[in-house]
């Protein structure tokens, strides 16, 4: 028997919401409150746009809403819908730890699997803190031992497991549906590679797409594969990895892995944030771009793949840019600022901010706190040399003050009413992010989702 697999089940079965404490509901709903601000926000882009038309043209029995369009579509598809525009800004939620990525990423299936099942906000919340763990427990087991070619498989198996609970699946069905999930979908990191394109924010999307299908089929008497993992011909075999599952949140006084996620304040890829921040205190003191003669980022190992090809100093997509270490440096030392109307208005195409970004080197610093700080974050530090002779120089590291704050009603407003509101209508805005704040005490998820639908002409 496939004792990876039989541990997920376990867990995904038996995890109840009384087993939650009142600070993890919490969190959990300043979470999910972030994501379905974020999937707001996103919703005119051109990604989000073909995610909604390509739901549309599915029907189902059991349907579940897209944000923003209001199509009733299956729970796959509006998992994949969500699950987009959720993730495409890049302005999502953050875990910097063993287990980092954008485990925000798991609600979007979440969601859909409630709905369909008529599930109330309760069930939502336990589904979410079930997925995060699951997720950054995995990846957190995988750091540990020999994890070569995991990230690639992680949200089918999460979106597997928390759909066939959301579901009422029986053991023996998420045990199936968890192996088709392993068995056939698997992503490249090349998504997030060279000139990125719109599949980058589509990949987690697809990845949990075909998780929720993966329990649909079980539900309905598909079988899959037993032995998944380390069976001949398994996961392991084949992707050369090798762990065993650490105990999960809940489980011998393991905390629960959702308070390690923290809410992102710029919409760009998380190891830029410390950079960013550094730039922005630099900013006052630079009167013009032509000002500066060089710039030269320190950072941690983890940041280095926002400066890892020639693609990062020449952005031609908004998908490189939020990953490009050269723009983002670039645009806050001129700017003063990091916004999505930067990305809408292609400021990585600006001559000037062309020219500055080959002004720009990155390199792994020599310090320990490069690599040490809060969670893990790389502390940066960013020194910019003046025609005049002088050297600015400004370190950061983690922000614990502002990453609290962000989690408080004010900051999350700051970020999020200007996205719903070029939407929602103010009193639609007010009423969605209320139930979301009340979310424990929401009767039907459906009736949620609905305050996410744009009027018509916003849609």
């Amino acid at each position: 028997m496939d004792q990876l697999t039989e541990r997920l089940v376990e867990y995904a079965l038996t995890l109840s919401y009384e087993d939650l404490p009142p600070e993890v509901v919490e969190r959990t709903k300043c979470l999910i409150l972030d994501t379905v601000g974020c999937a707001l926000g996103a919703a005119p882009w051109q990604a989000p746009s073909v995610a909604r038309a390509l739901a549309a043209d599915v029907q189902s029995r059991t349907p579940a809403t897209v944000m923003v369009g209001g199509q009733q579509t299956s729970p796959d598809m509006a998992a994949f819908a969500n699950g987009v525009m959720t993730r495409y800004l890049d302005y999502n939620d953050y875990c910097y730890t063993h287990g980092r990525g954008h485990p925000s990423d798991t609600i979007a299936p979440v969601l859909a699997a409630a709905e369909a099942a008529r599930g109330d906000g309760k069930s939502v919340i336990l589904g979410t803190v079930m997925a995060y763990d699951l997720l950054l427990g995995l990846s957190d087991s995988a750091a540990h031992g020999v994890s070569r070619g995991w990230g690639g498989a992680s949200f089918q198996v999460i979106a597997a497991a928390a759909a066939s609970r959301l579901f009422g699946l029986t053991r023996a069905q998420m045990r199936q549906a968890i192996g088709m999930a392993v068995s056939s979908h698997i992503s490249l990191n090349r998504s997030r590679g060279g000139q990125i394109s719109n599949w980058k924010a589509a990949t987690s999307a697809n990845d949990s797409r075909n998780g929720v299908f993966c329990a649909l089929a079980a539900q309905q008497g598909m079988t899959g594969p037993v032995d998944v993992f380390a069976g001949k011909g398994g996961f392991f075999q084949n992707t050369g990895s090798q762990f065993e599952l650490l105990p999960l949140g809940g489980q011998h006084g393991t905390p629960f892995r959702i308070m390690g996620a923290e809410i992102k304040g710029f919409p760009a890829g998380y190891p830029s944030h410390t950079g960013i921040e550094a730039a922005l205190a630099l900013h006052p003191q630079i009167t013009s771009a032509a000002d500066i003669k060089a710039i030269r980022l320190f950072t941690g190992p983890s940041g280095m793949g926002y400066a890892s090809e020639a693609a990062c100093w020449h952005p031609e997509t908004r998908e490189r840019a939020d990953h490009s270490h050269p723009f983002l440096l670039a645009l806050a030392l001129t700017e003063g600022s990091v916004e999505v109307r930067h990305f809408e208005e292609g400021y990585y195409t600006h001559p000037e901010i062309v020219a500055l970004m080959q002004k720009v080197t990155v390199q792994v610093g020599n310090e320990p706190e490069h690599q040490q700080a809060g969670p893990s974050m790389p502390t940066a530090v960013v020194e910019v040399d003046l025609h005049s002779g002088a050297t600015l120089r400004m370190k950061k590291s983690f922000n614990a003050a502002r990453a609290a704050y962000l989690r408080t009603d004010k900051g999350q407003a700051e970020k999020l009413r200007p996205m719903a509101e070029a939407l929602l209508p103010t009193a639609q805005t007010d009423a969605l992010f209320q139930s979301l704040r009340t979310l424990e005490q929401q009767r039907d998820i459906r009736d949620v989702l609905a305050l996410t639908i744009a009027p018509q002409g916003k849609r």
